[in-house]
């Protein structure tokens, strides 16, 4: 009865710690793609649509956010049509300064700068990402507080290769 006894609690403790493996994998975040206003980004299926009228396109989730925005080509002024230099009159108009740099690999081409901006009395720092379209230039921002970047950095580097603009 003891041989018994010991083989059913090794049973039930196996089937405990399965139960308990996927719960804590089902809790885990997923890629999920977001399409909307000419922009579509693979984030996690842990990013919600917000709403902001400055905003074509916002994604947030309690710690980090991604927006979006597409401006036509002939609106923008900028006569040679570089990327690099949208991308400077982007940061410009912001009051801005930051190091622009080019990302082409793989078929993937955007410019992307960091910066940062207080809002509210919180310091955010942002990655702010420029792709061309084929009508229109997309201005794309990923965020955190500046205290947390770090965290997030490599990631935002990895969704922003995702993106995909009309």
């Amino acid at each position: 009865m003891e041989v018994i006894m010991k083989k059913f609690k090794i049973v039930l403790m196996l089937g405990v710690m399965l139960i308990m493996v996927s719960t804590l994998s089902s809790c885990a975040s997923k890629p999920k793609e977001f399409s909307s206003n000419g922009i579509t980004v693979t984030l996690t299926n842990k990013f919600k649509y917000g709403n902001d009228e400055n905003a074509q396109v916002l994604l947030l989730t309690s710690k980090i956010g991604f927006m979006g925005n597409g401006e036509y080509k002939t609106s923008v002024g900028v006569s040679d049509n570089q990327l690099e230099h949208y991308t400077q009159k982007v940061l410009n108009v912001s009051g801005k300064t930051a190091d622009i740099m080019n990302y082409d690999e793989d078929g993937v081409t955007f410019c992307y700068a960091y910066y940062t901006a207080t809002a509210q009395n919180i310091t955010f720092k942002y990655m702010l990402i420029t792709k061309e379209g084929t009508s229109k230039y997309y201005t794309m921002n990923f965020w955190s507080k500046e205290s947390e970047f770090d965290e997030y950095k490599d990631q935002f580097l990895e969704w922003a290769k995702t993106i995909k603009v009309e």
